[in-house]
């Protein structure tokens, strides 16, 4: 089932965007972890918004030891944490909020009119937010932050709202609020399951990034989320699978795919995965054995595990790109079949479509022999089929 929330703009005194305030009723678990996931699986570094954060609105029921470490997977820039004032008077709830506040992560209160203003909220308090048709008196309280204003429906109440101080404004005057879907990638179940086993063993490092490198949309947002604002203190941006786990580290990918359990689609087209999955062992072991220096197994082994990205995720291969920075050469062959890397692919799906003609023509190119390409992909398809075997009995669907 898909997740609807609600997305409405912040926007300053001189209108600037401030932030994306996110809402949904009710305290559901679930919801607020898929907006988590959400934030980090969306993220596009070409968007002029992008480095706008998001407001996640905590509700009492969700402030949990268990939320604090899916948070954390979010960079302090990336998002806001809104809470009731109410909160202040649960002291297990209010040791999590300074643990968030000592992350460096700025906290909204929410203060409603019929409410006591607890201390806590003044020192906590990043920023206050107050519905403009039902002002507190706030007059002799020391708030030291910035004042949001929500409601702000009409232009009497965004004149209201300036007159009292208003800093920041949120309404239907403001900007028009969007019914938005929290959108579920599509994994693969076996594969998933088994990574969902993994992640509880010790010891199971290596066999977890192994795990990783099989599926493409897997593979896909680990690149894309070492290469985000989340690790904006790290300069250097990756352009593989193993290099992006390695600079995530394995215990934040344990608490990142554990969000995935939450987001990821019920109908989960296992052929295609398997297909992408075959396409990478093809070809890199095709690069392997042909006369070429101008690609490298492992661009070879990208090219062939994101072939099938726009069809698994719904969308053009240029917009799934976005953000992994995977180099001219796997870029090229991947939208535009160009280069050595395209020549590769159009090599696969030639085979793939019994093209013999076709086939004559690359495996010339690539100075292969018919019979060796015909070897290479017959214990490629022994390969996955040997790994989906394995990995069926942790409960995944063949």
């Amino acid at each position: 089932m898909e997740k609807y929330v609600v997305k409405q703009q912040v926007r300053g005194i001189n209108t600037k965007l401030f932030a994306n305030d996110i809402v949904f009723n009710g305290s559901d678990k679930n919801v607020l972890i898929s907006v988590i996931s959400s934030i980090i699986q969306h993220y596009n570094p070409d968007d002029t918004l992008a480095n706008v954060p998001t407001i996640l609105d905590l509700k009492n029921d969700n402030i949990t030891d268990e939320i604090v470490d899916k948070i954390r997977l979010l960079s302090t820039k990336s998002v806001l944490l809104q809470i009731n004032n109410s909160i202040y008077a649960d002291s297990q709830k209010v040791e999590l909020i300074k643990k968030l506040k000592g992350y460096g992560y700025k906290i909204i209160t929410i203060i409603n009119k019929e409410d006591s203003i607890f201390t806590l909220s003044k020192i906590l308090s990043d920023y206050i937010k107050l519905d403009i048709n039902n002002i507190p008196d706030i007059s002799n309280t020391n708030f030291v932050c910035k004042k949001i204003a929500y409601n702000v429906n009409s232009a009497e109440e965004y004149q209201l709202a300036e007159s009292v101080g208003m800093e920041y404004y949120e309404g239907e005057y403001v900007s028009t609020s969007e019914n938005i879907i929290i959108t579920k990638y599509k994994y693969s179940n076996t594969n998933f399951m088994y990574l969902l086993k993994l992640i509880n063993e010790k010891g199971a490092e290596e066999d977890i990034k192994r795990a990783i490198t099989q599926d493409c949309l897997l593979s896909a947002q680990i690149i894309r989320l070492s290469n985000s604002p989340y690790y904006v203190n790290e300069n250097k941006h990756v352009e593989s699978i193993d290099d992006a786990i390695e600079k995530i580290g394995i215990d934040a990918i344990k608490k990142w795919l554990l969000l995935l359990q939450f987001s990821r689609s019920d109908s989960t087209p296992e052929e295609m995965i398997q297909t992408s999955y075959h396409r990478a062992i093809f070809c890199k072991n095709l690069v392997k054995e042909a006369k070429t220096k101008n690609i490298s197994k492992s661009e070879a082994y990208i090219i062939g595990l994101f072939s099938t990205l726009d069809v698994l995720a719904g969308n053009t291969m240029s917009k799934e790109l976005t953000g992994l920075n995977l180099g001219d050469t796997i870029e090229n062959a991947l939208i535009y079949r160009d280069g050595e890397g395209g020549k590769l692919l159009n090599f696969v799906k030639s085979y793939e479509e019994g093209n013999n003609k076709r086939i004559k023509e690359y495996a010339d190119y690539f100075k292969l022999k018919i019979d060796e390409v015909d070897k290479i992909y017959i214990d490629s398809i022994k390969a996955v089929s040997n790994l989906w075997k394995s990995m069926s009995q942790y409960g995944g669907i063949i």
